[in-house]
C-alpha cells in the first residue's frame, strides 16, 4: 500500500525478484552515514567498530558498495520508492 492505495497483490518471492540487482551494502563512517541518510533509501544500518554497515536500495550507487541479496524489507522499500519506470527488472 502507498497513500492508502494497494500497489499490487503479489507473493514475497515476486517482490524479492523485483528488486534483484538493486540492493547494496557498504561500510561508511558515522559522518558519511549522517549525510547519506538524506540521499539513499537505507533499509538497514548497524554501527560496528569498523563503521556503520548499511544496506540500501536503488540504482547503481555513487559510493563504493557491493551487491546484496534482497530481503523482504529491501523489496518493500524499493517498491515503495521507485516508480515502475525506474525499476529496470520489471
Amino acid at each position: 500500500m502507498k497513500e492508502g492505495a494497494l500497489l499490487r497483490m503479489t507473493t514475497p518471492e515476486i517482490m524479492l525478484r523485483a528488486c534483484d540487482g538493486n540492493v547494496w551494502r557498504s561500510v561508511v563512517t558515522s559522518e558519511q552515514f549522517e549525510q547519506l541518510r538524506s540521499t539513499l533509501k537505507i533499509s538497514s544500518a548497524v554501527r560496528k567498530p569498523d563503521g556503520v554497515h548499511i544496506r540500501f536500495v536503488g540504482p547503481s550507487p555513487a559510493l563504493e558498495a557491493t551487491p546484496a541479496e534482497p530481503e523482504l524489507e529491501d523489496a518493500f522499500l524499493y517498491l515503495m520508492n521507485f516508480s515502475s519506470a525506474e525499476r529496470p527488472n520489471e
